[in-house]
C-alpha cells in the first residue's frame, strides 16, 4: 500500500472523520499543536485538511464541501482550474461544439477538477498524472464526488501517448507554467511542450483543448499553433483574466483562420462575445464625454477596441489608453462604467473644491506616477465613493477625471 492510500484511508476512518467534523471550526495551527493529546488520530493531517478545506472554499465548493474529499498540498491547489471555469469548459465540449459521448483525456491531470467537469461530456474520460500522490488522490476524489467514468493513469504525458492504444475525441492539456521556481508562459517553457508532441497529438486525438497563460500574446499564438489553431478564448471575470483556452483541430488541412472569444464569467452564467483580430491599435478618438467606460479584462486581453467602437457607439478618450466614452449612456457595455462629473487640470486647489471630503478610488492611466505619489501631490486620501482617473491625454500635461461609478 502507497503512503498516499495509507494516509487517505487514516482520514477516512469513522473516529477521524468525527474528530475532524468536530473540530473543524477551530484554527488549524492551534489544533495541530494539541496532536499529542490525541495519540491515536492523524490531528496533524486533519489540521492541514481543515486549512486546505478553507483554502478552496470559494474557488472550489464542491471539493471543499465534504471531509472525504482530500486535498494535496497548497501549489497543487493554486495551480487547479477553480470549478467556476471548468464548468465553462465543460459548456464549450457540449453547446459549442456539440461533443456527447466517445473517449477524451487529461493529459495533465493534477487536482482533476478540469477532468471531474470535462469528463461529463464523454461516455468514458482517462486522468493522467505523472505525480502517484496527486494521482491517488484524484482517483479516491472521483469516486467520492461521483464521477464514475474516470480512469486514473500514474503516467507522464508523453510516455502515456506513446504507449497507449486508444484513438480520442479530445486531449486537454493544462501544461505546467513552473521551471526551476519560477514561473513562465512560453508555449516551449511549459512542460509539457506541446510544440514538441504536436505530432504524436494528431495522431491520438481529432481536437486538443490546450489551457494557456493569460499572458501570452495571441498573436504568436495564432502563428505557432498554425494551420490547426481554431478558436481563442479568453476567460476572465469582471475583475482579471483568468486563462486563454486554444481549441485544435488536428485533422485541418489547411491554415484555419482563429476565432477570438472574449468571455467574462459571472455569478449566474457568462458573457461571449467573438472579436475579430483587429490590426489597428485603436478605435476613433475622442474627448471624455458624459460616460467613461472600462472594457472588462477578456475584452482588454483581446485587444477589441475597434469592435466595442462600433458596437456600443463609443470612442476611445485617447489612442494609447483603452477607455472608451460617450455622450449617452451605453448600459450594455461589458465591463465598468462611469459617469463623468468633471474633467479638470492635475491641481490641488481646483480638485478640493469639488472633492471637498478629499477622499476617492485613485485609477492611472499612461502616467509616470504611483497612487501615493498622486496622493500625495493632492492631498487626497483613497476610498469613498467617487472615482478620480489620472490621465495623460496629452503629451506633457496631465488631466484628472472625477467620476461615480454605474455599475
Amino acid at each position: 500500500m502507497s503512503e498516499t492510500q495509507a494516509l487517505i484511508d487514516s482520514l477516512l476512518h469513522p473516529d477521524t472523520q468525527a474528530f475532524w467534523q468536530a473540530h473543524a471550526g477551530e484554527d488549524p495551527f492551534a489544533l495541530s499543536s494539541r496532536a499529542a493529546h490525541y495519540p491515536a488520530l492523524p490531528v496533524q493531517a486533519v489540521a492541514q485538511q481543515i486549512e486546505r478545506h478553507r483554502r478552496v472554499a470559494d474557488k472550489l465548493p464542491t471539493w471543499a464541501a465534504s471531509t472525504r474529499v482530500l486535498l494535496p498540498a497548497l501549489l497543487s491547489l493554486e495551480q487547479a482550474s477553480s470549478e467556476q471555469t471548468a464548468a465553462f469548459k465543460h459548456h464549450l465540449l457540449e453547446k459549442y461544439y456539440g461533443l456527447q459521448g466517445g473517449h477524451g483525456c487529461d493529459l495533465t491531470g493534477g487536482l482533476g477538477v478540469d477532468s471531474f467537469y470535462l469528463a461529463r461530456a464523454f461516455e468514458q474520460w482517462h486522468y493522467v498524472e505523472q505525480q502517484a500522490s496527486l494521482c491517488t488522490l484524484a482517483a479516491h476524489n472521483f469516486r467520492e464526488l461521483g464521477q464514475h467514468n474516470i480512469q486514473a493513469v500514474h503516467a507522464d504525458a508523453a510516455t502515456f501517448l506513446r504507449q497507449t492504444p486508444h484513438q480520442y475525441t479530445l486531449i486537454y492539456l493544462d501544461p505546467a507554467r513552473r521551471a526551476a521556481h519560477r514561473k513562465v508562459w512560453a508555449l516551449e517553457d511549459c512542460s509539457p511542450n506541446i510544440l514538441e508532441l504536436m505530432p504524436l497529438l494528431g495522431q491520438k486525438a481529432r481536437f486538443l483543448l490546450v489551457k494557456l497563460s493569460p499572458m501570452l500574446d495571441l498573436s504568436l499564438l495564432e502563428q505557432r499553433l498554425s494551420p490547426y489553431l481554431q478558436d481563442i478564448w479568453v476567460v476572465g471575470t469582471a475583475q482579471e483574466c483568468k486563462e486563454v483556452l486554444v481549441w485544435l483541430d488536428m485533422a485541418a488541412g489547411a491554415p484555419l483562420t482563429p476565432r477570438r472569444h472574449a468571455v467574462t464569467l459571472h455569478a449566474t452564467g457568462h458573457e461571449v462575445h467573438e472579436v475579430r483580430h483587429e490590426t489597428k491599435h485603436a478605435a476613433a478618438v475622442a474627448a471624455p464625454q458624459a460616460f467613461l467606460y472600462e472594457p472588462a479584462p477578456a475584452l482588454m486581453k483581446c485587444m477589441a477596441w475597434q469592435y466595442l467602437s462600433q458596437r456600443y457607439e463609443c470612442k476611445q478618450i485617447h489612442p494609447g489608453i483603452h477607455l472608451f466614452t460617450s455622450p449617452h449612456y451605453q448600459e450594455d457595455f461589458p465591463g465598468r462604467a462611469f459617469r463623468v462629473l468633471a474633467q479638470l487640470p492635475f491641481d490641488r486647489k481646483a480638485l478640493a473644491k469639488l472633492l471637498p471630503e478629499g477622499k476617492a478610488h485613485i485609477l492611472l492611466r499612461h502616467v509616470p506616477l504611483s497612487v501615493e505619489q498622486v496622493k500625495k501631490k493632492l492631498k487626497i486620501k483613497e476610498g469613498g465613493e467617487r472615482y478620480l482617473w489620472v490621465l495623460r491625454l496629452e503629451k506633457n500635461r496631465l488631466s484628472l477625471l472625477l467620476t461615480e461609478r454605474l455599475k
